[in-house]
């Protein structure tokens, strides 16, 4: 999404072992090949074709509308050229920017022995350094602008209205 990246691993409590680690794992983000790149990168380019034919659609031009060039009002996709130009180098920068421990809440929920978690995310977990991060706030954009995709035959209108900040609870019920 726009304001997180999100895993979430599901199962019985007795691998919780098992989740921490998987967990650890993809914050380490290392052994990706070139193959596996590529691989993952035809998936993406199919689903943001999917995507950007979808009704979803109508809310991102919304929030580019609001937003801008910020990130908030980006295409949550991206753009299919920038899926085709990412390199391992870039994700990786990306991986070693943003997902340190600072910036990170992991939420752990079932019966559950909460030393003994914590204990594991230690252990899993020790390997990761914080680096430092700079992301200005979002700003919303002042004037008014309209943006359309692509050709149809047919046109929907959608309008929308400035609500609760990007930080307050009451967001989604807004949206």
């Amino acid at each position: 999404g726009k304001e997180m990246t999100r895993c979430c691993i599901t199962s019985q409590a007795s691998y919780s072992d098992s989740i921490i680690n998987a967990l650890s794992e993809i914050v380490k983000f290392n052994n990706v090949s070139e193959k596996r790149l590529r691989h993952e990168r035809t998936i993406i380019l199919q689903e943001a074709a999917t995507y950007y034919a979808s009704s979803r659609i109508k809310t991102e031009l919304s929030e580019r509308t609001l937003w801008g060039e910020r990130s908030l009002g980006l295409f949550v996709i991206g753009s299919q050229e920038n899926i085709s130009s990412f390199t391992k180098e870039d994700i990786e920068n990306r991986f070693n920017q943003y997902y340190t421990p600072s910036n990170t809440l992991m939420v752990i929920q079932g019966d559950v022995n909460p030393e003994k978690i914590i204990d594991q995310i230690a252990t899993k977990f020790n390997f990761w350094k914080n680096n430092t991060i700079s992301a200005s706030p979002p700003m919303i954009e002042v004037s008014p602008s309209i943006m359309g995709i692509g050709k149809s035959d047919r046109v929907n209108l959608t309008i929308s209205f400035v609500g609760p900040s990007f930080r307050s609870r009451k967001r989604h019920a807004m949206a």
